[in-house]
């Protein structure tokens, strides 16, 4: 039996999969910090800096909100990504 904990995550990343679909930044880096950490999904920090950069670009720079980019910058200083990173269109998989 899943935790409580599990559930709420795998109910959260399809709430948050819908509204970054739709370009929602705070869900782009919302989910960013899933795949980063493997919340309910595989750890993937490529697919976590995608998501941070979406957040970023997305509207976050226009709107003060760095955060995407802030937590971008942080994956190439821990090595988790290289410096010359390519971001990708987020796609998304069904759960």
């Amino acid at each position: 039996m899943k935790s409580g904990l599990a559930v709420w995550y795998e109910k959260a990343y399809e709430c948050w999969r819908k509204l970054a679909e739709e370009g929602n930044i705070h869900a782009c880096e919302a989910l960013g910090e899933m795949y980063r950490e493997g919340l309910s999904v595989k750890q993937d920090y490529e697919k976590a800096a995608d998501l941070f950069w979406k957040s970023w670009t997305a509207g976050g720079e226009a709107e003060g909100y760095d955060e995407g980019k802030v937590n971008y910058d942080k994956l190439i200083e821990e090595g988790k990504i290289p410096a010359d990173y390519a971001p990708k269109e987020v796609t998304f998989e069904e759960k």
